[in-house]
């Protein structure tokens, strides 16, 4: 048996000297402080099982609002949160972990180990989309065992190792007292959430706003910021409108390249970092021709990843490689590079058949069908519209027809779907959506910091992981590797990751586009305790608990605590500009008209990870 002891309540305990030593949030003493942080789209009533990954900051908006066994899910050896002491099995598949007994819900009710195993029970036996697999699919949690009141034991089917990253650091834990009653949880969405974290939701109107206010009983300290307010602004031109204008003091999105000089002259501070995100297209690999690993190199091959990541992102990214992971992550194959080679593409298109038999410009399949695809995005996405019209482009040059379709992202959701997805469990759905290709952005480390990540997305449908929510994507040999790795620590598993990803480079399921740099911008005026890190950017739980802040800028000592102006007319302004804007995206169709749908659904029908 390996014991791990945390000293945590030390390690709480000088946190607080270090904040209390250098405050790192400029505000007077008996005044309460409220930022304003506007999201991107509404996530119900933002509980594990209601979200819809709107918002452009999910996870880090449940983990305001639930508590953790570890964090952050972004870090190979992540800190304790509910945990005091581990015990692990020298075959790494017994977990014994000791659970705070100082911890309360936000109703007063005590947080015990049996809510923990509830939780991770609850999750194994009702499928949720972003939490659900790191217990009945990779893991396969098979015992949730109570030991005492403050201890709780699971046992994996196979060695577990990653433990507390996955799933630990992921599963938000939940009040058995509420859920044990909830049968339907993805049509629990009008109670407010009670959770045991920093922050309480006291308000939602849906599509219009959030309010947060602070938990001030917290075990981890009071947080440094008593109220927040998400005013919902779908369209990003609309978000940075209001930044610039001090409506709000920080936004969800990633700040766009040619936005950064013109908030910085408004006086925004603008935080640069690596970020774990990716945007790609997708490839349906279940549809013909699309079948065929051949024709989906040779689009690889036409498309020039490095004028794209220039054109949209200047030198804020990487381009785009096939072997899909952010160069950043610890996870990805670093000697991996795109190349970029339509003549080799237009090679590769002859030898398998892809030619154009009547002269009009337009390659034909072997059956004699034209190479002709419709691209689907995100109308509120503008970089990614044109990422998808540059991509169209250059696929055009090399005989292929394209057409790109913007749709609101609740159509784009759905046309995705397995056909079958709401009758089988997750990693069961064998069959993709309604679709040639389509957009998508994998953002906050989700997926390019999981051990597991590559086995989740990509591994044939029907076994383990959501590959039939991604592109279907199935190769034999691929999966003998990610399986491989996935009962292994992180550092036995390297060099099967790495193989794996040598096979995508041939294989390619996807369009790897580019890696966007995180970069983020506040008012300074408003909050200087922001606290970058790496996977989440600046809207985290960790910037808004005391601790150190080494090298963070603070606020100008003469910063007012709350921001000036009206709490309720400024919303209201942003919401419509952004209603107005999202129309207008909405109608946007390149080369060819598409009629859209729109809509709100109750919550996302299977697994997301942007």
């Amino acid at each position: 048996m390996k014991r791990h002891s945390r000293g945590l309540l030390a390690l709480l305990v000088l946190g607080m000297v270090a904040a209390a030593s250098g405050p790192a949030v400029a505000q007077q003493d008996d005044e309460p402080t409220t930022l304003r942080i506007a999201i991107a789209g509404d996530e119900n009533n933002l509980t594990p099982y209601g979200i819809t990954f709107a918002s452009g900051k999910t996870v880090d908006l449940i983990n305001l609002v639930y508590d953790p066994l570890f964090y952050s899910p972004y870090e190979q050896d992540p800190e304790p949160v509910l945990v005091e002491e581990v015990e692990t099995s020298d075959d790494d598949r017994t977990w014994t972990l000791g659970i705070r007994s100082d911890v309360t819900w936000h109703d007063g009710v005590a947080l015990t180990a049996e809510d923990v195993r509830f939780t991770y029970e609850y999750f194994f036996n009702s499928e949720q989309g972003l939490y659900s697999h790191h217990v009945n699919d990779l893991p396969f949690i098979e015992s949730f065992e109570l030991v005492d009141d403050d201890t709780v034991r699971f046992t994996c089917q196979e060695a577990c190792p990653t433990f507390p990253v996955d799933p630990g650091a992921h599963i938000p834990i939940i009040p058995k007292h509420i859920w044990e009653r909830v049968t339907e949880p993805q049509t629990f969405t009008e109670e407010l959430p009670v959770g045991s974290g920093p922050y309480r939701v006291v308000e939602h109107v849906p599509d219009q706003r959030y309010v947060l206010e602070a938990n001030n009983e917290y075990f981890g300290g009071s947080p440094l910021v008593d109220r927040i307010e998400m005013p919902i602004i779908p369209d990003s031109s609309a978000m940075f409108l209001a930044l610039r204008s001090g409506q709000v003091d920080t936004v969800s999105r990633v700040v766009p390249p040619e936005s950064i000089a013109e908030l910085e002259s408004a006086g925004l501070e603008v935080v640069r970092m690596p970020d774990y995100g990716s945007v790609q297209i997708n490839l349906n690999n279940q549809r013909p021709p699309l079948t065929d690993p051949g024709l989906r190199k040779a689009m690889n091959l036409a498309v020039d990843t490095e004028e794209i990541t220039r054109t949209l992102l200047a030198d804020r990214g990487q381009p785009g490689v096939e072997s899909v992971l952010d160069p950043d992550s610890p996870f990805a194959n670093a000697s991996l590079r795109h190349t970029y080679d339509p003549d080799e593409a237009r090679r590769q298109l002859d030898s398998r058949g892809f030619t154009d038999r009547d002269g009009d410009g337009v390659r034909e399949a072997p059956d004699g069908e034209p190479l002709d695809f419709e691209i689907l995005v995100s109308s509120v996405e503008a970089r990614e519209v044109r990422a998808a019209e540059l991509v169209g482009t250059q696929l055009e040059e090399v005989g292929l027809t394209i057409t790109v379709t913007p749709l609101d992202p609740v159509t784009l959701n759905s046309r995705r779907q397995p056909p079958n997805a709401d009758d089988v469990r997750v990693p069961e759905a064998t069959q993709t959506g309604d679709y040639d290709m389509y957009v998508t952005s994998y953002s906050g480390g989700h997926f390019h910091f999981d051990p597991d990540g590559l086995l989740y997305l990509l591994h044939c449908p029907g076994e383990t992981g959501f590959g039939a929510y991604i592109s279907g994507y199935c190769n034999p040999r691929f999966d003998e590797l990610v399986e491989g790795a996935a009962s292994q620590g992180f550092e036995q598993r390297m060099d099967k990751l790495a193989a794996a990803q040598e096979i995508l480079v041939d294989d390619p399921p996807m369009i790897s586009l580019y890696f966007p740099q995180g970069t983020y911008a506040y008012q300074p005026q408003a909050f200087g305790g922001w606290l970058p890190k790496v996977g989440h950017g600046i809207i985290h739980r960790q910037s808004f608990l005391p601790g150190e802040r080494d090298g963070v800028p603070a606020a100008p000592d003469d910063a007012p605590g709350e921001p000036g102006g009206d709490g309720g007319s400024w919303v209201v302004l942003a919401v419509l500009v952004g209603a107005l804007l999202v129309a207008g995206a909405a109608a946007l169709t390149w080369r060819r008209s598409r009629a859209t749908t729109t809509g709100k659904g109750a919550g996302p029908q299977g697994p997301e990870i942007d």
